[in-house]
């Protein structure tokens, strides 16, 4: 796509718009002016080649060698790649770490490459799960990203969206949040989201189902 259809700017019940991985080289002036536009997805675009280029030229001088990683059991899977346990041994130890490995040359969010820099741009934060770099070397290197290794006890604050739910996460039936709990991670998420902001991005899909807490935290 180079141009989206003037019809769309009449949609006033568009939630979700999907148009990464196209040929667009801005976004029209209305599309912000939807009312119920919440999700968009918009990289892998000329528009946004740049800052994707830079994220990721910064960052090959931090790759991480397949050769340095142990390699450990699978911990889950995604819509656009699958998590492995590594162990990461460097100059200052041996490290846990996550390995995402996305799955082919598109994913149900556009190109890897996008996402890769996305991540990389992000930065440190307390409530972000830390990118250590791109894997290089070997088979598995290939767009792969090591993160940080998440405590044991991390788990989602609740599931995914159902049927009967449907655009609302699923709570399960015996889980309370203190009102502490929930100042706390309100906390930790504005500021995430407020970094994110600051460098260009947009989360686009803050869920509850993609918030991972560790206990009470």
């Amino acid at each position: 796509l180079r141009a989206l259809p003037q019809s769309l700017r009449s949609a006033p019940a568009q939630e979700l718009l999907r148009i990464a991985a196209n040929r667009l080289e801005t976004l029209p002036d209305w599309l912000p002016r939807l009312p119920r536009l919440a999700w968009l997805a918009w990289g892998g675009n000329p528009m946004t080649a740049r800052p994707e280029a830079d994220a990721l030229a910064t960052a090959t001088e931090h790759t991480v060698a397949a050769s340095d990683l142990a390699w450990g059991e699978r911990l889950g899977e995604g819509a656009s790649g699958v998590i492995e346990a590594a162990s990461w041994s460097h100059a200052s130890g041996e490290r846990p770490v996550a390995v995402k490995r996305f799955k082919g040359a598109v994913t149900s969010d556009g190109w890897p490459d996008s996402e890769m820099a996305a991540c990389l741009a992000a930065g440190a934060h307390d409530a972000l799960v830390p990118v250590h770099g791109p894997l290089s070397g070997g088979e598995r290197g290939a767009h792969a990203l090591v993160l940080g290794r998440l405590p044991l006890g991390a788990r989602a604050m609740a599931a995914p969206p159902s049927f009967e739910s449907c655009t609302r996460d699923v709570y399960p039936s015996d889980v309370t949040f203190s009102s502490d709990t929930i100042r706390a991670l309100g906390r930790q998420v504005a500021g995430a989201m407020a970094q994110l902001h600051a460098r260009g991005l947009v989360h686009g899909d803050l869920y509850a189902h993609n918030l991972l807490r560790d206990g009470d935290r």
